[in-house]
């Protein structure tokens, strides 16, 4: 056991933590209540990169609608800056949709980043990674990459899932696979169907995204290296076998886990 380097913040409240695509770096937010969103980043082996404070958050009322706080992690290269971790964070905004904030170190080396002023935004649901540096996002319009302000890109939008409405979202690079694939699920709570179709899209150009199974009360995705996609309900674990599921429609799916007690999140690790 190896604790992580302290925060620094006055009160730590550890509510959300997501990878890169390089899986070299976490991001983790904090939010105590009535207290301020922080982030912290760190390398794998708990040392801290750096901190950061997010602009005042007033969240709109609580409806069963209001999009979620959601997190994601890039590195790109910055005029006058350097190669830099960017941290993304898309919250509900008070007017309505969401608004995104992007938050990078002035320089390379800083101890303390800068937090952009919040970008008005469509609903963005969720967010994922690809190994290729774009971060997607998860709209009721469909799947699409966020720009470099943080706005999602309407017209890059994947042709794959169409232009539905998805609540979650994730990806091989999220999970810290290789590959290009995508995951896209819309929340049972929210559309009121008993269940709805995992869709799995393996990246390639012109293909279209298949559906893995039909799924009540899906919790978490994971796409691990084995080359098995891990779905998590409230209640059960189910492994899918993606490489027949691609190439003949046989998703073999195997139980793993049932009986669980509102279980939330699943990874995978290399022992």
């Amino acid at each position: 056991v190896q604790p992580f380097a302290p925060t620094g913040f006055a009160a730590t409240c550890l509510t959300a933590t997501v990878m890169n695509a390089q899986r070299d770096r976490l991001l983790t937010l904090s939010q105590c209540p009535n207290g301020p969103q922080q982030l912290a980043l760190y390398r794998p082996d708990g040392t801290l990169v750096w901190t950061a404070l997010l602009p005042v958050f007033t969240p709109p009322a609580n409806t069963s609608d209001v999009p979620p706080i959601r997190l994601a992690l890039t590195r790109e290269n910055v005029t006058n800056v350097g190669v830099v971790d960017i941290g993304v964070v898309a919250r509900p905004a008070l007017a309505g949709g969401s608004e995104v904030i992007r938050v990078a170190p002035g320089a390379v080396g800083n101890p303390t980043a800068v937090a952009s002023t919040p970008v008005p935004t469509p609903a963005i649901r969720d967010l994922a990674p690809a190994a290729t540096g774009v971060i997607y996002a998860a709209t009721d319009t469909g799947i699409q990459p966020l720009s470099e302000t943080g706005v999602p890109n309407a017209a890059a939008t994947l042709t794959a899932f169409g232009k539905t409405r998805f609540d979650r979202l994730w990806t091989s690079a999220s999970s810290g696979a290789n590959g290009n694939q995508v995951a896209a699920w819309r929340d049972t709570a929210l559309s009121g169907n008993s269940s709805e179709p995992l869709r799995l899209w393996n990246g390639t150009t012109g293909s279209s995204a298949v559906t893995v199974a039909s799924i009540a009360e899906l919790r978490d995705v994971t796409l691990a290296l084995d080359g098995y996609l891990y779905a998590l309900t409230r209640t059960d674990l189910t492994r899918y076998d993606t490489v027949r599921g691609f190439q003949q429609n046989a998703w073999s799916p195997e139980s793993l886990l049932s009986g669980l007690n509102d279980a939330r999140a699943v990874a995978w690790l290399v022992p």
